[in-house]
């Protein structure tokens, strides 16, 4: 309790040691929100002065007690449990070795300022909706809503009704309704809220007990809502999830899965529609049961199709050549604006069985086209390179100039974005940009401007014009968040159109 007493003056240097990779799926604390749970859960409030008589405890003793202090917190906090992140006690201890008492003093340590208002956005944003997800100190993630000048903020469900575990935010592509998946139930469901009103209505319920998981895509003509459907439990004779459509015209409640006409079967991952609306692509197993991406040709009236007729479905990448042999994961796909091309991250080769795979020789990543109307042609290699540390996601630029993945090449939990041109050239990183979560990649604007995602401190916009100029040296802008928000903010999605 002394050392969490103590914590305001050393919370950058704390906050930095904190931020290894505990768990890469789960977003981090920013430095000022860890400093204030920690306050919360002890009772302390911020001290005046370093108590003198702490002064004189010998530092292994100190060390000790940090020690034991920062365990029973990160346990309180669900950062992580013994024997988690031996790197980070290690890092720890460290740094209170290095770090020495202050001089007696009266004034307050420094507070962190919110982040400012963002600065720079385009008229065309300023009166957009944001949706994005807050994660409070029970670790719930709940829907927030509010406009990009700070505006108009609220959550779409009660936070009082129940423990909710929300995910998976998808606008329509008219920007007048936010789909997103929540649990609040005890099982997961497809709400849709109307962002006029703001009123929210189940669109998918599940059976009690389901253990499935939703990820959600929007038809471009936001008719049509497709939805991967995934077993939570994954044993040997894991055959991935299915792929269902849902009208978004229909009254009335869809419940799973009888009321869902069912696309394909032995999905892996989301679905990603194609702009023009004529392919839905999708990660999933081939005959071997190993990773291959596919796509399926969709009928110019979704509403003729018959659930009975299965649909002719192309893969789109070799098959390995036993069921246990070399073989590629793909870790993110995206389609070109124009529809001709999908764009992949290929990691490669795993040798084994899926679920039990290692990496074999010459490990490496590469990002590669393909076209789908040309099913004889090899695909087209943009980017090769050895695998670092941690590579994952795409998403291709609306302007079609940029393909945009992140790394955590420097192995701290911090996910750069990676900019890289579509007519030739090295990938530029952006420096000085973290993107807080792997399970949600920074947005394009409509227009390629501008980029959104989760930051350490809060939501970020960088300009993209700008950091293109001087990518070493970015200097991103942030939202104004309201004051009494509590918790972590992250997966920021916004409305593309009014």
């Amino acid at each position: 309790r002394a050392y969490a007493a103590y914590l305001p003056t050393v919370e950058p240097q704390l906050t930095q040691a904190m931020h290894v990779r505990w768990d890469a799926a789960q977003p981090m604390l920013s430095d000022r929100e860890f400093a204030e749970r920690v306050r919360a859960r002890t009772g302390q409030t911020r001290p005046a002065q370093w108590p003198a008589w702490l002064s004189a405890v010998p530092m292994m003793a100190m060390v000790v007690l940090a020690i034991v202090a920062v365990e029973w917190i990160g346990q309180g906090l669900g950062l992580g449990g013994p024997g988690q992140a031996p790197e980070a006690t290690a890092t720890l201890t460290a740094l209170v070795v290095a770090t020495q008492a202050p001089p007696a003093s009266t004034a307050e340590p420094t507070e962190y300022p919110t982040p400012p208002p963002t600065p720079n956005l385009s008229a065309d944003l300023l009166g957009r909706w944001v949706a994005f997800l807050t994660r409070d100190g029970d670790n719930d993630d709940r829907v927030y809503v509010m406009r990009t000048d700070g505006t108009g903020g609220r959550y779409l469900l009660d936070r009082a009704a129940a423990p909710d575990h929300a995910r998976s935010l998808a606008w329509s592509p008219d920007g007048t309704r936010l789909a997103f998946v929540t649990d609040r139930s005890g099982h997961p469901e497809v709400y849709l809220a109307d962002a006029d009103t703001w009123a929210v209505t189940p669109m998918l319920v599940s059976p009690t007990g389901a253990a499935v998981d939703y990820s959600l895509a929007w038809s471009p003509d936001g008719a049509w809502l497709a939805v991967t459907a995934m077993p939570l439990e994954r044993g040997p004779e894991w055959a991935g999830g299915e792929l269902y459509l849902l009208d978004r015209r229909s009254s009335g409640v869809n419940h799973f899965p009888a009321d869902a006409p069912r696309l394909a079967r032995r999905v892996t991952d989301r679905a990603v529609w194609s702009p023009d609306g004529a392919w839905l692509a999708y990660a999933g197993l081939d005959a071997n049961g190993l990773p291959a991406l596919f796509a399926l040709a969709l009928p110019a009236d979704l509403t003729m199709l018959d659930p009975a007729v299965e649909l002719p479905v192309q893969q789109l990448t070799a098959s390995a050549a036993a069921p246990d042999g070399p073989h590629d994961i793909y870790l993110g796909y995206a389609w070109s604006p124009d529809s001709r091309r999908l764009a992949y991250l290929r990691q490669g080769p795993w040798v084994g069985p899926l679920l039990d795979a290692h990496i074999g020789a010459d490990f490496h990543s590469s990002i590669e086209t393909v076209s789908p109307a040309e099913p004889d042609a090899a695909p087209v290699v943009l980017l090769d390179f050895p695998s670092p540390n941690g590579i994952l996601g795409l998403s291709w630029s609306p302007d079609g100039a940029y393909l945009l993945y992140l790394s955590d090449d420097a192995n701290g939990g911090c996910w750069n974005p990676y900019l890289l041109p579509t007519a030739g050239g090295n990938p530029l990183r952006l420096e000085e940009v973290c993107n807080l979560t792997r399970t949600a990649l920074p947005q394009w604007s409509a227009d390629s401007r501008y980029l959104l995602l989760s930051a350490t401190t809060g939501l970020a916009v960088v300009d993209v014009t700008a950091a293109l100029a001087d990518p070493a040296h970015v200097t991103p802008m942030f939202l104004q968040l309201p004051a009494d928000l509590p918790g972590l903010a992250h997966s920021p999605a916004w409305q593309l159109r009014p």
